[in-house]
């Protein structure tokens, strides 16, 4: 490697940010780490028991005749009621955890999960199109990263249809869609219905009664994407 100097005009270095096919892969730290903190933060709040490798179901729960139970089992992908008949839907999720895509893609939700994900299709060969009823792609992502990842999808010419909401999905997969406008049109058939449409919490065991009572939920999801997920959302129920 060697320096040549630059004869333009500007002064300075552009640097281009390119995806990694293994961005999206889990960090593989060790289970004893974590054994490790845990028997450390036990040391210093007496009386917690900490229970591994073992499911926490209604039963087991019981039978520890608990005065009050705190519930804080993560969050799940929404799925709309629709995705039970659509052939070939799948989640974000689903995706980024290794699932098959086809080669046309709809990407249901053009959010930073949504297109970070039509991008990591797009890099497979993918011909990916996203569907956003905000005006905006990654509307509520950091600026200047959103700038990088917005040129990514052009250079791999990922398509956008954006303040257009979906209607229905056809068994043959053709899906209609509807304009700002109120002008409806269908979209040619996809291979693949990917859902990024956030996440609610997984809450399961509230509606269990125990011993003290129902328990409590305690989630940290991630945040919807505005009042647009959530009429988007409706959107998608409006004729089902």
């Amino acid at each position: 490697l060697h320096k040549e100097p630059y004869k333009g005009r500007r002064t300075g270095s552009i640097i281009h940010w390119k995806p990694d096919d293994e961005v999206f892969t889990d960090i593989d730290v060790p289970g004893s780490y974590y054994k490790d903190v845990l028997r450390r933060q036990a040391v210093v709040n007496a009386g917690v028991t900490f229970r591994f490798s073992c499911e926490a179901t209604p039963e087991s729960v019981r039978n520890l005749s608990p005065d009050a139970v705190i519930v804080a089992t993560g969050s799940l992908p929404v799925v709309p009621r629709f995705c039970a008949s659509a052939a070939g839907a799948v989640t974000a999720q689903d995706i980024l955890s290794g699932a098959e895509a086809g080669k046309n893609v709809l990407m249901l939700g053009g959010g930073l999960i949504g297109c970070e994900t039509a991008e990591y299709l797009a890099l497979k060969g993918g011909d990916v199109t996203i569907l956003e009823l905000r005006p905006d792609l990654a509307a509520d992502m950091q600026a200047r990263a959103r700038s990088f990842l917005l040129e990514s999808l052009r250079e791999h010419k990922v398509k956008a249809l954006t303040s257009t909401e979906l209607v229905s999905v056809g068994p043959d997969g053709r899906v209609a869609v509807k304009d700002a406008y109120g002008s409806q049109r269908e979209l040619p058939p996809f291979d693949t219905l990917v859902l990024a449409l956030g996440y609610r919490p997984s809450h399961a065991l509230c509606a269990e009664p125990f011993a003290g009572g129902r328990a409590l939920h305690r989630h940290r999801r991630l945040p919807p994407r505005g009042q647009g997920a959530r009429r988007h959302a409706r959107g998608l129920h409006r004729s089902l």
